[in-house]
């Protein structure tokens, strides 16, 4: 089972990328509304399913990448079939900054919070194994 859980952590991003490209005629407020709803939620299941932090930085990563896909093909969909005007592609970079902004800010203290919970775990695990010895 172990192995079955990675390729499902690595593409769970892309949801972002599918609600985005169904949801495109929405515009920014619905895109912004579908990732500010979609990637707390994946960072609770990456921080709970990793306990290595560079695991959970290449999930991050990947995260960081699948926001960028998303805002892309949504604001080239939008631009195309939807609004043809020159502030679309403005927008849509705008809010590609706006995701990779949220996305650093919450790897950077998820990260050091798993660091420090790693290094508090590291510390308790040689004094139990000295309380346990006969």
């Amino acid at each position: 089972m172990k192995h079955v859980k990675w390729p499902l952590l690595i593409a769970a991003p892309y949801s972002l990328v599918l609600l985005d490209v169904l949801l495109y005629r929405g515009g920014g407020p619905l895109s912004i509304t579908v990732f500010l709803l979609l990637v707390p939620l994946l960072y609770y299941l990456f921080y709970s399913s990793t306990k290595k932090v560079f695991a959970f930085l290449l999930l991050c990563l990947n995260m960081g990448l699948a926001s960028l896909l998303a805002s892309y093909l949504s604001t080239r969909l939008y631009y195309h079939n939807v609004s043809n005007d020159g502030m679309t592609p403005t927008v849509g970079m705008f809010l590609a900054f706006l995701g990779l902004a949220v996305i650093a800010l919450f790897t950077l203290a998820l990260m050091i919070t798993k660091a420090i919970a790693n290094r508090d775990r590291e510390k308790k695990a040689p004094a139990e194994d000295a309380e346990n010895r006969p």
